[in-house]
């Protein structure tokens, strides 16, 4: 590489690192963003509850209004309920792009740590931040697991009160239910982070060179040949396969 493809190639990982730190910056933002959505959508269904409340102050009218509206109020609910598990993909989606973006960050971060070549012990005491690609995890154990464990709890709670409000009292059969759409989010997110971390950017594709594009074999059968027995051609003269068939070349 020369020196002015060396400085080019700086300046674009300058450039990308500075554009990589905004977007996990903007990631970020985004995540709070839904998560607040996903807190409205949660209030919706109890601020119906407490409109319904002061129509219905009695315990028996309102029993009686859920009862008459009890299928559709269960629908609403279970829809909840699947916009919250939708939401909950989406920002985790966005959570594993910020670790990517971060893990980006680290291996320029590294490159040009290992350029600078200085007293090692300087280099350590500059260095806060990590410089591997290979952190931080995408399946993040003490931070995001948390997250999670608040989207499995109140979908699991309006999968629950969807379940009593169309049944009309509480059944125990719910129990596998309710323990499914819990269990649901922890294995989301679970593939999610798998994925990123086995498949996702890495091609499962082989290619195989037949043409002598890659390998030049051309090239090196001109080579062989001129040492085994002296003859010497050029390898744009090679056109047919086997090389023997093209008399011009001398080849037997």
């Amino acid at each position: 590489m020369t020196n002015n493809d060396s400085r080019e190639f700086k300046e674009f990982l300058l450039s990308e690192y500075s554009n990589i730190a905004e977007a996990h910056f903007k990631s970020i933002e985004s995540i709070s963003a839904f998560f607040r959505y996903y807190l409205l959508i949660m209030s919706i269904p109890i601020s119906s509850v407490a409109v319904i409340s002061q129509i219905g102050s009695d315990v028996d009218q309102l029993k009686s209004i859920i009862n008459q509206y009890k299928l559709p109020i269960s629908i609403i609910l279970f829809s909840v309920v699947l916009i919250g598990v939708g939401v909950l993909c989406y920002i985790i989606n966005l959570r594993l792009d910020c670790i990517l973006y971060a893990r980006a960050v680290n291996g320029i971060r590294k490159f040009f740590y290992d350029k600078f070549m200085e007293d090692i012990n300087l280099k350590l005491r500059w260095r806060a931040l990590p410089q591997s690609p290979h952190i931080p995890f995408y399946f993040e154990k003490s931070f995001f697991l948390p997250v999670v464990c608040v989207f499995g709890v109140m979908n699991s709670l309006y999968c629950f009160l969807g379940l009593w409000v169309f049944n009309g009292r509480w059944k125990g059969s719910g129990v596998p239910l309710i323990a499914a759409v819990f269990s649901i989010h922890f294995i989301l997110y679970w593939w999610h982070a798998r994925h990123r971390e086995l498949s996702y950017l890495k091609s499962s594709k082989l290619g195989i060179d037949i043409d002598g594009v890659i390998n030049k074999h051309r090239e090196h059968f001109c080579a062989i040949l001129k040492e085994k027995t002296k003859k010497e051609i050029k390898p744009e003269d090679i056109l047919i396969m086997p090389v023997n068939e093209y008399s011009h070349n001398g080849v037997t």
